[in-house]
């Protein structure tokens, strides 16, 4: 009797172990990335992805009064971002990506001065239920 029991008990324990096995392997291939935008004015910023080192950026492009940065930071689990806009910039948007679907945004509008943001990711946040 006791040897069925814990049987059962290690088959459902291996089923548990399986899934979530699996479902951290899923979350693995997950592609995260992230762009900047700003207008009237560029910007310069940082991230850092999975606690590791700082990496700085600055605009990359200034199109028709539209300066942006866009970054794949590839396959992580946390990101945080900071930007701070420059003088004569009148908006700051920084956008989440996961897989190619924004997850999270923030912004400033109608700013005078150089003004800093900050977005902070883990990755499936926007899947969890409260």
């Amino acid at each position: 009797m006791f040897q069925k029991h814990l049987k059962k008990t290690i088959q459902k324990a291996l089923i548990v172990i399986s899934l979530l096995l699996i479902s951290s392997c899923a979350n693995l291939e997950e592609e995260i990335g992230f762009k900047v935008i700003s207008q009237s004015a560029g910007f310069t910023g940082y991230y850092i992805a999975d606690g590791g080192s700082i990496v700085n950026f600055s605009d990359s492009q200034n199109v028709g009064g539209s300066a942006s940065h866009e970054v794949s930071a590839g396959q992580i689990r946390n990101l945080e971002v900071n930007a701070t806009s420059k003088t004569g910039a009148i908006s700051l948007t920084i956008k989440i990506y996961r897989n190619d679907v924004k997850v999270k945004e923030i912004s400033e509008i109608d700013i005078a001065t150089p003004t800093t943001i900050s977005l902070a990711y883990k990755i499936n946040e926007e899947d969890q239920t409260n």
